[in-house]
């Protein structure tokens, strides 16, 4: 008889490097710290600053690079839709309404793979824009700001196929105060 032929389940190896494009969605916060001429008018009309929130929703994309260590270096570009919106109002008919229209990020991007696991860390530049009405005696004053600042963030990116990618991250934007809330007002 022939000696049986022993086999071994082959090794699966994951490759990160390569380009991706696709879809994100989330909640997020945003603490509006108004400058210039807000800042004082809604202080004397007793008027809170308003923190927005809201869902968001875009679209990415990534390139990255997996060195024989394992080491994941790459580039992210995120562009987002945002319904973030708060309102407030000082009982006197006087109010505030910000909306965080949209947001995004150009980023450098590191990891680990452990396979079809990479945990990540990135670091960046970020976009706001803002829109803000204030309504002062019964006349609105309407205006826009589009805020520079920094981004950091970190998450977790799961290979489901070499073509599918799942992952959650957190990202942390801090905008230039000098412009946020220079509204008419």
């Amino acid at each position: 008889p022939a000696a049986p032929v022993v086999t071994r389940a082959p090794i699966v190896v994951s490759d990160w490097t390569g380009f991706s494009i696709g879809a994100q969605g989330g909640y997020a916060f945003n603490y509006l710290e108004p400058g210039g001429v807000l800042k004082g008018t809604w202080a004397t009309r007793g008027i809170k600053v308003p923190d927005a929130h809201g869902g968001f929703g875009g679209l990415f994309a990534a390139a990255n690079w997996q060195f024989p260590s394992n080491l994941v270096v790459g580039g992210l570009i995120e562009a987002n839709l945002s319904g973030q919106t708060k309102r407030s109002f000082n009982g006197f008919g006087d109010t505030a309404r910000a909306n965080v229209e949209g947001f995004g990020l150009g980023a450098v991007k590191v990891g680990y793979a452990y396979g079809n696991v990479l945990p990540y860390v990135l670091a960046g530049v970020a976009y706001q824009e803002l829109k803000a009405t204030t309504t002062l005696g019964g006349v609105s004053f309407r205006g826009t700001a589009d805020n520079w600042g920094y981004a950091l963030g970190a998450g977790v990116d799961y290979l489901v196929t070499p073509n599918v990618v799942l992952g959650v991250g957190y990202r942390f934007m801090d905008f230039d105060k000098s412009s946020a809330g220079n509204f008419p007002g």
